[in-house]
């Protein structure tokens, strides 16, 4: 994410997940907002559809309980928070990579 607005949007979803203060209904229409964002300002197909599926998986379920980060790794954060950072950072590399990952995995979870 490049422009501005975009990161400004992402920073402020990432705080209230992170403080957990984040309503599912409202985070949910937050992501689509910023999806729409992506699409016109930012155009990235490949966070455009981890957005998607991002909201689409808490509208049916009402929470992110996708296991994400192995037990092992402890890097101050939980599994929804990573995500928003993969999304947030997908122009390194590693980060595609593993949003990648993350499309192949949760597609069977939303059929």
């Amino acid at each position: 994410m490049k422009e501005q607005i975009t990161i400004k949007k992402m920073k402020a979803i990432k705080e209230a997940v992170h403080n957990n203060k984040w309503d599912n209904n409202q985070t949910i229409a937050e992501l689509k907002e910023l999806r729409e964002l992506v699409k016109e300002q930012d155009p990235d197909p490949l966070v455009v559809k981890s957005l998607r599926l991002t909201y689409e998986y808490l509208e049916m379920n009402g929470k992110f309980n996708i296991q994400f980060l192995d037990d092992e790794e402890d890097l101050g954060m939980n599994d929804f928070e990573y995500l928003l950072e993969l999304i947030g950072n997908a122009e390194n590399e590693s980060n595609r990579e593993e949003l990648r990952e993350y499309v192949e995995a949760i597609k069977p979870l939303l059929a």
